[in-house]
């Protein structure tokens, strides 16, 4: 993979009879020089991730896909929420990546651990109504917890907010009764 990437779980996700990954600078130049187009295509990593790794999440180990949205978090997020404002080919691309990264299945419930869920399936744990009424949510495990990964799951679609039908579940509750946490 390129230099510095996130190779986690390579074997799963670059099978030798589709991908090669070749060093920028390797001796294959020589036959080449700069003419990439006779190798096939060149991806860059938003590519690698959309057409390789995305698509084999499910069999990466837990700590492989953590070590994956690390990566996300701290080498293309930054770059990825920028280009999604540009409104030329970069930000179709950028906005492409988002989207596929909303709807890959990469966290596990911890209702059901044999289970993925995207990011958008889980609740903001310090958001008080979720917290007053934890039997009705998913919640992140406490890995995911801290702040920078809470901001960067937010721009992925972590819930913040409750639907009027659970608003007004939740207030039928409260007024007949029915909870526990009534004196919080």
């Amino acid at each position: 993979p390129p230099l510095g990437f996130c190779s986690a779980g390579y074997d799963k996700w670059a099978p030798s009879d589709t991908v090669v990954f070749l060093e920028y600078y390797g001796s294959w130049r020589k036959l080449c020089g700069n003419d990439f187009s006779l190798l096939g295509s060149q991806l860059d990593q938003k590519d690698i991730y959309k057409q390789l790794i995305f698509p084999q999440f499910n069999t990466l180990t837990d700590d492989e896909r953590k070590q994956h949205l690390l990566y996300i978090r701290d080498h293309l997020y930054q770059e990825v929420k920028h280009d999604v404002q540009l409104r030329n080919q970069r930000g179709v691309i950028a906005y492409m990546f988002i989207e596929s990264l909303k709807e890959l299945a990469c966290l596990q419930s911890l209702k059901n651990p044999h289970q993925l869920l995207p990011i958008k399936e889980f609740i903001d744990h310090t958001i008080p109504i979720f917290t007053t009424f934890p039997d009705e949510f998913l919640f992140l495990s406490e890995e995911y917890r801290e702040e920078e990964w809470m901001d960067f799951f937010r721009y992925l679609g972590l819930r913040v907010t409750v639907t009027f039908n659970e608003y007004s579940k939740f207030c039928k509750q409260v007024s007949k009764g029915n909870h526990e946490d009534l004196g919080k």
